[in-house]
């Protein structure tokens, strides 16, 4: 792809759609696309990752991405189990994000000693 950051756009315009949607309180609006957000991000990642060397950091980011997406959709949940499913997904997600960042700069030092 010649300039990768137009993969972001949908999710650019959907985050700016859910910000107006909540600033305007349309609710469902602001659940649209507060649930359509991470799949976006998560199609942009792929789209920018497509025919690059397949790596644990891409595969951990996109875990963290669909963590978050779960965490987000936790929220919906009645009941008590929206609070702990939250806080699981999103914890899972933070633990996926620190492991990618660990692997993005093993490789980095990797390749730095070769």
């Amino acid at each position: 792809m010649k300039h990768p950051w137009i993969a972001f756009v949908p999710y650019a315009v959907i985050s700016i759609v859910h910000l107006i949607a909540i600033v305007a309180g349309a609710d469902v609006l602001t659940a649209i696309a507060a649930t359509a957000r991470m799949p976006l991000l998560a199609l942009a990642v792929v789209v920018v990752l497509r025919g690059a060397t397949r790596s644990l950091a891409g595969v951990l980011l996109l875990v963290a991405i669909v963590m978050s997406w779960f965490g987000g959709l936790a929220g919906s949940f009645a009941g008590g189990l929206s609070l702990p499913l939250m806080l699981l997904f999103f914890g899972l997600a933070h633990l996926a994000y620190i492991w990618d960042g660990a692997a993005i700069a093993a490789t980095e030092t990797a390749s730095t000693d070769a």
